[in-house]
């Protein structure tokens, strides 16, 4: 599927430095969607679900140290 100028972008992120968060950011504000929705999966938000509808653009990021294991409990992350 090729996207121009999406309407609406979705960004799902785990960012407890907001690095990753102001990357997205910065993906979806050079894609120049109208509008921006955030979804922040960073402790203690992790525990929030969420869905992304077909005309949306889902922009999915976290941080290189993370894909692992959550720094912070310990614990797997969750797949989306």
């Amino acid at each position: 599927m090729y996207w121009v100028n999406p309407v609406a972008v979705r960004l799902a992120y785990f960012s407890p430095t907001h690095t990753t968060e102001r990357v997205l950011e910065a993906i979806a504000r050079g894609a120049r969607a109208r509008e921006i929705g955030r979804i922040d999966l960073t402790p203690p938000a992790a525990d929030r679900t969420f869905e992304v509808s077909g005309d949306e653009l889902a922009i999915i990021g976290a941080q290189a140290a993370a894909t692992a294991r959550e720094p912070h409990s310990g614990g797997p992350c969750r797949r989306l």
